[in-house]
Parts: C-alpha cells; sequence; structure tokens
C-alpha cells in the first residue's frame, strides 16, 4: 500500500453495515483501488469525471477546501477534510472474503501479498450519491468544466504536437519543468514546440498526461488525437491514473503501476533518477 510518509488518518474506519460480515470504511489502496474500478460501472462513473482524486488512500473530492499540496509538492487532505472525512469521501464496504460469492466482483489478477482477506465493494447509497454531487457542485469542478469547453474549442482543428504545446502555455511550464513532470528529453519538447511530433509511443503520451495532470477531461482527448484509447485491458491502469490519481506526479504514478503490475511510464529515464 502507497502512502505518504508521516501522515496517517485515526478516523478512516466507520460503523459496522448491516451484515456482519462487512465494514464500511473511507481507506482504500490503490491497488483496492484497480478492484473497486474493474467490478464497478457505477464507481467508474463516479470517478471519471475528475471531481475526485486519491489522497492517503482516500477518494476524496479535488478541490482545495479538502486536498493541498505540501511543501515537497505531494498531495495532502487539509485539516478541514482530516476532521471531516465522511463529509468528503466516497465510502466502501469491506467484505469478507468468506463472501465473496454473495457480490458481484471482477476479481483481478493480484500476487498472494497483495491480496488481503477483506474486498472492497462500492455502493451508489445515500452517502455516495450526496458525496458525488457535492463534488460536481464545487467551484474547482465547474471551473475545469468550463476551461476544458474553452479549451477544446481553442484547440479542436489542432494535432497532438500543436495541442500539448497549448496545454503548455495554458499551465505556464517551462521547458526544464516540462521534461521534470513527463521525464521527456530536451528533443521531445522541441518536436512539439516546432509541431513536428507524428507517431508519438504511447508511453510518451502517457507521461505526458500524467505529467501535465490532464486527468480524464484532458487526457483522453489527448490520447485520441495521438491514435491511441484506454479501451484495452491491458491499459486499464493507466485510465485508473488519469480518473484517480490526477495531480500525482509521475515518480508517484510509477509506484501505483508498480502495484498494478503495470509496466513503468519512461522506465528507463525513471530508474535513472531513482537511482535503481
Amino acid at each position: 500500500m502507497f502512502s505518504m510518509e508521516g501522515y496517517s488518518l485515526d478516523n478512516s474506519i466507520s460503523t459496522a453495515s448491516d451484515s456482519p460480515d462487512s465494514i464500511q470504511t473511507f481507506s482504500i489502496s490503490s491497488v483496492e483501488t484497480t478492484q473497486v474500478f474493474l467490478s464497478s460501472s457505477v464507481f467508474q462513473n463516479y470517478v471519471s469525471g475528475g471531481s475526485f482524486v486519491s489522497v492517503d488512500d482516500h477518494l476524496v473530492i479535488d478541490d482545495p477546501l479538502y486536498v493541498i499540496r505540501d511543501d515537497k509538492g505531494f498531495l495532502q487532505l487539509t485539516d478541514y477534510a482530516r476532521s471531516t472525512i465522511d463529509d468528503c469521501c466516497l465510502r466502501f464496504e469491506v467484505l469478507s472474503r468468506k463472501v465473496r460469492s454473495k457480490v458481484e466482483y471482477a476479481w483481478i489478477d493480484l500476487t498472494t501479498d497483495q491480496c488481503s482477506d477483506t474486498l472492497p465493494v462500492f455502493k451508489p447509497d445515500d452517502h455516495n450519491q450526496k458525496i458525488f454531487e457535492k463534488s460536481r457542485s464545487t467551484l474547482s469542478f465547474l471551473t475545469l468544466t468550463e476551461e476544458f469547453k474553452e479549451f477544446n474549442l481553442h484547440t479542436a482543428g489542432l494535432d497532438f504536437a500543436q495541442t500539448v504545446y497549448a496545454h503548455i502555455k495554458r499551465l505556464k511550464i517551462s521547458q526544464r519543468l516540462f521534461s521534470e513532470k513527463t521525464l521527456l528529453d530536451d528533443r521531445a519538447f522541441r518536436k512539439i514546440k516546432s509541431g513536428n511530433w507524428k507517431n508519438p509511443t504511447f508511453d510518451a503520451v502517457m507521461a505526458i498526461c500524467v505529467g501535465l495532470a490532464l486527468g480524464t477531461h484532458y487526457g483522453l482527448p489527448l490520447l485520441k488525437k495521438a491514435g491511441y484509447t484506454l479501451d484495452r485491458s491491458d491499459r486499464t491502469p493507466y485510465e485508473i491514473l488519469l480518473a484517480c490519481f490526477c495531480g500525482h506526479s509521475i515518480f508517484e504514478c510509477n509506484r501505483h503501476l508498480a502495484e498494478f503490475g503495470a509496466p513503468l511510464l519512461r522506465e528507463r529515464e525513471y530508474h535513472a533518477f531513482v537511482g535503481s
């Protein structure tokens, strides 16, 4: 389980649900998030709109009231969010593995040490519906939606490289910062700036989506312009990164990919940077 060092919650577990074999929790690891994402189309609809983000193993409304960056650039919950978890986080039911046959669940192929004796299940109950509606009414989400519409209109006729450069200008990112965030070299930046990058690899496009925190709103259209989709089952981990981990650095996202058992982004550059 990946979590930020030095930070923990003591109110992650709520009271027991009606089932004697289950409890309710607000805490869900990246691997468990993958399991729920694969098993629940409702959960996919909740998180794919870009209004939630995974922070310290919680799916929290992505708004400055609840999420901030620390001095090292890591996302963390605000003091307010920590004290009102039930007011800003999605809730999950954790079932004992012995009642697995009683629920509809698509189990993914994980290594033994990743599997636990419990199964997280997402239900669109009154709590989760309330949090979902709240997430869609925040100023952050409404602003993102309006900005996306304007950006999409402005870049409708642009190709992949031109659209990436439009993102770079929108985010006011320098060449050096672009390389740091994406692990792409200066040659890639020059191709983007000149509008002359044909047939980029899936790895490079995803590195841009993650590094620039494009999420599903901006990421999926950019992937389409590069000739890629996330419909293939082997690309589900990358879809989860866009949907649930937007704003996490490429280094953090690679830790999640390692937990998923998926190929890392910019793997050679990543290992060279972290020294492994």
